[in-house]
């Protein structure tokens, strides 16, 4: 009763009839791209269950925008943007993400790439944005146009109808246009950005997510406010007893076989069971 953060699935769906899209587990590990350095993970796995359930978003789109934002920073947003667009180029998509969280951007410091030009250089000029775009590192077909130096005025600059142009021509070039947005709950920037968007993708984190946030998401799922919302759940601590008695079974097979074999070698991030100390004596009593 005294907890107020999401601790697990059911916090959502009390509150709210958005879609939860996908779960993906917490990870300790400090790769950005981990669909590419570990893609036997638990993470990476459901990151292609999540580029798996897109077919059910956005029907009919040819080339689609989704937007990624959170209810605060901290919750996960870039680096699901990030490794879904790398799930996808991938699979054979032609992929571009965009560092559109102008006022905190994170993106070009996780992939370390340079950043002396990028989004902000194009909305104040009448540069193309083949003079600004990027290949990601060891991806063929995933690029990334960079926040480039932080403007004063994020919000003045996105309403100047360059950004319309930029999407429009991504479109053309691309297949999946990813936008990384700022937190819808502290700016106005994502709800600018949403208008040029497919689909949203707002990410809750497990046990960081105050539940208060779920009543905004809501109100922008039942108003419209967000086009096509969807929730990813994030970061979910599967150690801490996340999900028994919950009706999913974590850590067996949720439907889409995250846990088949957990603890049994099946992913990278397995380790061997530990035996106890009485297991131990009657194993090595056995071999005597």
């Amino acid at each position: 009763m005294l907890n107020n953060r999401i601790t697990k699935r059911s916090d959502i769906e009390k509150i709210t009839n958005a879609p939860v899209l996908a779960e993906i587990a917490h990870s300790d590990d400090t790769k950005s791209l981990i669909v590419v350095e570990k893609p036997r993970s638990i993470v990476a796995e459901q990151i292609r269950t999540l580029r798996t359930n897109l077919q059910f978003v956005g029907a009919g789109h040819e080339h689609k925008v989704l937007l990624f934002t959170s209810g605060v920073s901290g919750e996960g947003k870039s680096f699901v943007s990030l490794n879904l667009g790398a799930s996808l180029a991938m699979s054979g998509k032609k992929v571009i993400i965009l560092e559109l969280d102008l006022r905190k951007p994170k993106l070009h410091v996780a992939l370390g790439l340079a950043n002396e030009q990028g989004i902000s250089n194009y909305l104040i000029s009448k540069m193309s944005y083949k003079d600004i775009i990027k290949p990601v590192p060891q991806l063929e077909n995933y690029s990334i146009i960079t926040c480039g130096p932080v403007p004063p005025n994020p919000a003045e600059l996105l309403t100047n109808g360059r950004i319309e142009t930029l999407v429009k021509e991504l479109q053309q070039d691309f297949d999946y246009v990813l936008i990384d947005a700022p937190p819808v709950g502290l700016v106005t920037d994502a709800q600018i950005l949403s208008k040029f968007a497919d689909s949203t993708m707002f990410i809750v984190r497990h046990n960081y997510t105050l539940k208060n946030q779920i009543y905004l998401i809501d109100d922008f799922y039942q108003n419209q406010k967000l086009p096509n919302l969807n929730i990813v759940f994030n970061a979910i601590d599967y150690k801490s007893g996340y999900g028994y008695g919950y009706g999913y079974g974590y850590g067996y097979g949720y439907g889409y076989g995250y846990g088949y074999g957990y603890g049994g070698g099946y992913y990278q991030e397995d380790k061997p069971k530990r035996l106890s100390f009485f297991k131990k004596v009657f194993k090595n009593k056995s071999k005597k």
